[in-house]
């Protein structure tokens, strides 16, 4: 009866030693799980701040495009402007100089 006591008791033991390496087990899977999911989340993040800086180098592109048109076509039409009041005061004084001989 001694040796059948003991067994149970070893046995026992046993069992709770593996219950507990169980809950060890599950709990470092969570641990893992979670680990796996920030890791993923942060991938994530650093994609979408490299898909904003890409948008935004872009925009920026875009927005200097716009801009150097706009100053090349406002340039041209000052530059028309200016040769047409530059032509008229050469009309203006060749009048006066023709008129005064």
């Amino acid at each position: 009866m001694a040796k059948i006591r003991m067994i149970e008791d070893r046995i026992r033991s046993k069992q709770e030693k593996l219950d507990e390496l169980l809950k060890t087990k599950v709990k470092l899977e969570k641990i893992t799980d979670k680990i796996k999911k920030e890791k993923k989340k942060q991938i994530e993040r650093v994609k979408d701040i490299t898909r904003l800086k890409e948008e935004q180098a872009k925009i920026k592109a875009k927005i200097s495009e716009d801009i150097h048109s706009a100053q090349d076509s406002v340039s041209t039409e000052e530059a028309e402007k200016l040769l047409k009041a530059a032509e008229g005061i050469k009309a203006s004084k060749s009048e006066k100089s023709s008129v005064s001989r």
